[in-house]
């Protein structure tokens, strides 16, 4: 039992050794900052620098928040179009209704390529030549 005791206490005095050097080392360390112009020293002393990145912190926290929420609502969303749910299923899935989405646009277009040919018809047509002259000209004069 003695000599464990002998044992405990050198480990103890190289556990103290080890300690001290280590201290030693920190203050040797903390001795070279320079407080006035390192980093350290503008986040521990100012309070504005402290507050700005508090802020930061802040955000980035609300940030990662908001960004779990659109990854559930997506992961939601995913969930329903591989069951065969929801609108984008039908949009997706429907042939039948992506064929008269296709056909309805077609129409779409078609109008207002007609509707443009009627307009320019109706610019050439001598009753009303004058109030589209009248019209560029106003146009003209705009800055």
């Amino acid at each position: 039992m003695a000599q464990d005791i002998r044992k405990s206490i050198i480990e103890l005095k190289k556990t103290t050794q080890s300690t001290s050097a280590l201290v030693t080392k920190i203050n040797s360390i903390v001795g070279k900052v320079n407080y006035d112009e390192s980093a350290a020293a503008v986040l521990l002393s100012d309070t504005v620098s402290t507050n700005q990145l508090k802020t930061v912190f802040e955000n980035l926290e609300k940030s990662s928040q908001d960004i779990k929420s659109v990854s559930q609502n997506l992961e939601k969303y995913l969930k329903e179009i591989s069951a065969g749910e929801g609108t984008i299923n039908h949009l997706i899935q429907d042939k039948a209704m992506a064929g008269q989405l296709d056909s309805t646009m077609i129409n779409v277009k078609e109008a207002a390529e007609k509707l443009n040919e009627n307009m320019e018809a109706l610019r050439q047509n001598f009753l009303f030549r004058r109030y589209f002259k009248k019209q560029e000209r106003e146009k003209k004069k705009k800055p």
